[in-house]
């Protein structure tokens, strides 16, 4: 005996009821491969979903911890600012377009930069002691300072008590400073063997 079947839309958008599936159990095929895959979906779906809390409290910790340790507004404060103080907006470098902008750029930026640096020059060298030239054969700015106090602080001066012109910019004993010493030596050496 023939049995009549209604027919099931099968369109994604529309919806069949479980009564529908009943009905037409019998002439349904059910592909075991796919109806695995869509369990199997479903299993590591829940898994993910317990671990979705794990993960956003992770992601917010790793956010806290860089806005913590790289503040992204400070950090662009100091840039602005250094941009300004250095003039190196896009209008300002658009100014800067034969070479002596460019050497005068450079000189510019020198001295600015000396006025950041807390062992400049500019802030521990006696005005009796600085000189500023410029190097020729480098093409780049020089300053000297045989001042004790850069001396102490490692940057080439003069120690205390040596007079400027024996030492040299560099803080380092001339030649001749080294023979005066070492024939006054033999001379005090001599005259006491003597004795």
């Amino acid at each position: 005996q023939h049995r009549h079947h209604k027919h099931v839309d099968p369109r994604p958008d529309r919806d069949i009821t479980v009564a529908q599936v009943k009905e037409q159990l019998d002439v349904i095929d059910v592909d075991v491969d796919v109806m695995r895959q869509r369990l199997e979906l479903e299993v590591l779906m829940g898994q993910m979903m317990i671990k979705l809390p794990n993960f956003f409290l992770c992601m917010a910790a790793f956010v806290l911890g860089l806005c913590t340790f790289s503040p992204a507004s400070e950090i662009y404060q100091v840039n602005r600012q250094l941009i300004q103080f250095f003039e190196l907006s896009t209008e300002e470098l658009a100014q800067v377009k034969t070479t002596d902008d460019i050497y005068d750029f450079l000189i510019q930026f020198s001295l600015r930069n000396e006025k950041l640096m807390a062992s400049s020059a500019d802030y521990w060298c006696e005005s009796r002691y600085i000189s500023k030239e410029w190097d020729h054969h480098l093409d780049v700015p020089l300053t000297s300072c045989p001042s004790p106090r850069m001396y102490s602080l490692g940057f080439g001066g003069t120690a205390w008590g040596t007079s400027a012109a024996a030492s040299g910019a560099s803080g380092e004993p001339s030649e001749s400073a080294n023979g005066s010493a070492v024939e006054a030596s033999a001379a005090a050496s001599g005259e006491s063997h003597g004795r």
